[in-house]
């Protein structure tokens, strides 16, 4: 409390700025792309591969062979995408055309840049103004709704691209509220009554839950697809969050379009 008698808010010090986390994480980038550099192009690398140190000297002939022709198959030996020559018109199998991979692709990046990127940015806006406790919840509560999301993944897999679509657009429904609350911060929709705080926590969790399940069976058609096309589900992934974190940063810490009450001297209306 101030001389004037206003209340004022007190924030910890952070611990460290966020040019030292930012730091950090492009150091941890670096060194990620210099060993995978090393382990595909090292040497001594290539060497170990062609070696047959791997087995043992005293195996039967025919076991050899054995073990070499399994290990000539594992998919370490394969290229991570076939040489143009051996290309074909159809995607990995041919299960889907051109249209399906396409539209499989699409969704998966639009996924990703709102799961890993774009809602995760403005999460304290959102949530914050209904109270400490309802950002608590819809972090730890969206936390877990990931994990249940792979878990009936795995019991309910439903491959239809039209469920897929379907709920991409019921998740892109919760993250548009979402994203229209933390835009009202710190004055969102019920703000002073108890069902806000239960909607904007159980908006999250299904946002949360619908995407991760349309991103685990995204992941399950393109492991049927093939090695490559696992491969371009990883690109795919991280383009879309980079797409979508790139989009966010100027809107949050650059134009500040969102903004956050003070908690203690914030009045929004009844």
């Amino acid at each position: 409390m101030v001389d004037s008698g206003a209340l004022e808010a007190v924030y910890q010090p952070a611990k460290f700025s966020a040019q030292v986390f930012f730091m950090f994480l492009s150091a941890m980038m670096v060194v990620c792309i210099v060993a995978f550099i090393l382990l595909n192009h090292h040497p001594a690398v290539a060497r170990e591969r062609k070696s047959d140190l791997y087995f043992s000297g005293d195996l039967a002939p025919g076991k050899r062979e054995q073990r070499l022709s399994l290990r000539a198959q594992t998919p370490e030996q394969k290229p991570m995408i076939s040489p143009l020559d051996n290309a074909k018109s159809s995607f990995g199998k041919g299960t889907y055309n051109n249209l399906e991979v396409l539209f499989i692709f699409i969704v998966l990046a639009w996924v990703n840049a709102l799961t890993n990127a774009v809602l995760p940015s403005v999460q304290s806006y959102s949530c914050l103004p209904y109270g400490n406790k309802a950002y608590h919840l819809a972090a730890a509560m969206a936390a877990v709704a990931n994990p249940v999301a792979c878990f009936i993944a795995m019991f309910i897999p439903i491959r239809s691209l039209i469920f897929m679509g379907f709920l991409t657009m019921v998740g892109t429904g919760f993250g548009a509220y979402i994203m229209a609350m933390a835009a009202l911060s710190p004055c969102p929709l019920l703000v002073h009554s108890a069902y806000g705080t239960v909607v904007i926590v159980l908006t999250w969790i299904l946002f949360v839950l619908t995407l991760s399940y349309v991103k685990v069976i995204i992941g399950v058609i393109l492991r049927d697809e093939g090695h490559s096309a696992l491969v371009w589900c990883g690109a795919i992934v991280q383009l879309g969050s980079m797409v979508g974190a790139i989009s966010m940063f100027p809107l949050v810490s650059v134009y500040g379009l969102f903004k956050s009450g003070d908690a203690c001297n914030t009045k929004c209306p009844m």
